[in-house]
């Protein structure tokens, strides 16, 4: 475990590619599904998250969480007990404002009044579908370094075979990224190319006043109020 904290909190959306593993997730989401028996899908992101010193993390789940509950509990295992910041799992109904959401921008609009409220400067998110030692120091380091708006982690690595059979109906979407210069210049919405790729693994980096200020502004121009 880390002494020293960055200046970020952690985003987690567990219930992202559920639709990708259906017989999995009958009675639980992508990031409560074990992992060579002793781990669970989010035991890697969310350790990644505190091992690089962010100890202001959210959970927003949005169906069969209850196992995911029970994993992580309060937090303890993960040093995430604390009075200020620590582990806090979002679930739909739980205020008058969190209803069942469709996607990550609604997921985050569900909690904006909590983004408002937080000091942390920057907000890092991901998806609990991969199991990777992450550098969430480093990876936001680069960040600020960059001056970007918004930075994106990929690999490069060929489609899996899943991604390229799936039908052009399928909701749990993937990324792949155009790059000249470290920028990206393009995003492709499930790409079937073949070969070598920039696959998004949707983890992000963003000011969190940025961040409020796109969420806010994508629902203004939708006519809708958050």
């Amino acid at each position: 475990m880390v002494n020293s904290n960055i200046d970020a909190l952690g985003i987690i959306f567990p219930n992202s590619y559920d639709d990708l593993v259906p017989e999995l997730v009958a009675d639980r989401l992508m990031a409560s599904i074990p992992f060579a028996d002793r781990y669970r899908m989010i035991d890697f992101i969310l350790s990644s998250m505190v091992n690089c010193g962010i100890d202001n993390v959210s959970v927003i789940v949005r169906k069969n969480y209850h196992s995911l509950l029970d994993h992580l509990g309060s937090g303890r295992e993960w040093d995430l007990t604390r009075k200020n910041g620590g582990l806090n799992i979002v679930p739909p109904f739980a205020e008058k404002n969190i209803k069942v959401y469709n996607g990550r921008v609604e997921a985050l609009a569900s909690i904006l009044g909590f983004l408002k409220s937080q000091k942390e400067k920057y907000v890092v998110m991901a998806d609990t579908n991969i199991a990777v030692n992450f550098d969430f120091g480093a990876f936001l380091e680069q960040h600020i370094e960059s001056g970007a708006d918004v930075t994106i982690a990929y690999t490069e690595e060929e489609l899996p075979k899943s991604a390229l059979e799936a039908g052009t109906d399928n909701k749990s979407l993937y990324y792949t990224l155009e790059l000249e210069n470290k920028r990206v210049n393009n995003i492709r919405i499930n790409s079937k190319a073949t070969g070598v790729q920039n696959f998004s693994m949707n983890i992000y980096a963003i000011e969190r006043e940025l961040l409020i200020d796109q969420i806010s502004q994508v629902f203004v121009e939708k006519g809708k109020t958050v």
